[in-house]
């Protein structure tokens, strides 16, 4: 299997275990997605896996050799040059070199998920190595990354806080009068974030290749144990898989009717009774975000920079189904407020 990385960089998988690639011809690949499961085809003595960077245009008519079979000695020398691989270079260097990565994000951590897909879409920026996933989001910061995540912008808006903020108010999230008070140091506070947020969502949807990528289960999980704690987001669980049960359990009962109908149509008209075959697969439970909207909602605490790519991410990748959960929240904190 072969990856494009763009930039005429490729990444070359072999001895993947038949039947395991996750993945087809056209789809996005993000960092720490799982593409496929390491095998033992071709001459492999054991289970592994063969990596290559490439550095050379690879055509999907390009026939891709077995990488450990032996060359064929009585092979014209001069054809050499087809079969090798004078741009592979070494993997380990590369992925050192290149590979986005922080000394305070953990690998594996909910700060390091988002902040690093939000990173690479260029909503939220970083420098010397270090993300301070834990530091208040500015102003500044939190209305760049607005802009940029729901292109509220114009070929002419410049990365300056002046410059989104122009962009906020020409296009209605924030009141003009509104502008005088800000300052870009200034920090936000959680339940002004999810605001704007449903501000923002009401003018257009979010876009963002890396983000859109990540799982909604595994988002919706964080998004409530982060906002609402790990007793809140285990309750949302269990609701979730309960509706998606009672609907299972809904549609079949659908389905055995529709049978029982058929078979008394049948004995009706005496012809024979008609199979009854009845498949109906399980609905898949759909995130619930509620606990975690609603104790935004209500906080008075001010957004981390991590916060505030979990909260974008949400965004895009939940927001629309869940924008009736976003609804109520701000409802509630107008109530509240």
């Amino acid at each position: 299997m072969i990856l494009d990385h763009g930039l005429g960089i490729y990444s070359l998988y072999a001895h993947l275990m038949p039947h395991s690639v996750t993945v087809r011809a056209g789809d996005v690949v993000t960092a720490g997605q799982p593409i496929a499961r390491v095998g033992q085809t071709g001459r492999a003595t054991a289970p592994h896996l063969h990596l290559e960077i490439r550095t050379t245009r690879i055509d999907e008519d390009s026939a891709v050799s077995d990488p450990d079979a032996e060359s064929d000695e009585e092979s014209d020398p001069g054809e050499g040059s087809e079969t090798e691989n004078p741009h592979t270079v070494d993997p380990v260097v590369f992925l050192e070199s290149h590979v986005l990565k922080f000394k305070d994000l953990d690998p594996g951590t909910w700060q390091a998920r988002y902040a690093l897909a939000a990173v690479k879409d260029g909503v939220m920026s970083a420098e010397k190595g270090h993300f301070n996933p834990d530091d208040d989001v500015t102003r500044g910061e939190f209305y760049a990354a607005l802009v940029t995540t729901f292109h509220l912008g114009t070929p002419f808006t410049k990365n300056r806080f002046d410059s989104s903020l122009d962009a906020l108010v020409d296009t209605g999230i924030v009141d003009s009068t509104f502008r005088s008070t800000q300052e870009e140091h200034d920090r936000v506070g959680r339940s002004e974030a999810l605001e704007m947020i449903l501000r923002c969502l009401d003018h257009g949807s979010a876009r963002g290749q890396s983000m859109s990528r990540l799982a909604a289960d595994q988002l919706a999980r964080d998004f409530n144990v982060q906002f609402a704690g790990g007793d809140a987001a285990a309750d949302a669980d269990r609701e979730a898989t309960k509706r998606a049960a009672d609907e299972t359990e809904t549609l079949r009962k659908a389905a055995r009717d529709r049978a029982d109908l058929r078979a008394r149509e049948a004995h009706r008209r005496g012809a024979p009774a008609p199979k009854r075959r009845i498949k109906v697969e399980a609905v898949k439970p759909t995130p619930i975000l509620d606990p975690g909207f609603e104790s935004l909602a209500q906080s008075k605490k001010n957004l981390s920079r991590a916060e505030t790519c979990l909260l974008l991410a949400s965004a895009l990748r939940l927001g629309s189904s869940n924008l009736s959960a976003l609804e109520r929240a701000a409802t509630r904190a107008a109530k509240t407020g």
